[in-house]
């Protein structure tokens, strides 16, 4: 079965706040998908570079500033959402 044929319903039901199976294949997928995202991030120098990654794991608004400092933890990401001006300190993990 291919990642575009995986059944979206335990995800969607994870991401209602229902009762899933953190096993299920799309649920793994998406885990695995942001995980590497999460380790992008710890692993660039660049400030800027850095700022692009974040935005793109998390649900920054346009005009949100964000600091952080390295290394940042979350398990999905694309559930935060940062609005206004935001400062992550080291190590901060954020269980989403």
């Amino acid at each position: 079965m291919s990642s575009d044929e995986l059944d979206r319903s335990v995800f969607e039901s994870m991401i209602a706040g229902k009762p899933y199976l953190a096993s299920d294949p799309y649920v793994q997928k998406i885990a695995r998908e942001q995980g590497r995202k999460v380790k992008e991030l710890n692993a660039e120098q660049d400030d800027e570079k850095r700022e692009v990654l974040l935005r793109r794991l998390l649900n920054c608004k346009e005009d949100a500033e964000v600091g952080i400092l390295m290394p940042f933890f979350c398990e999905y990401g694309f559930n935060i959402t940062i609005e206004g001006d935001v400062f992550i300190g080291t190590g901060c993990t954020m269980l989403d």
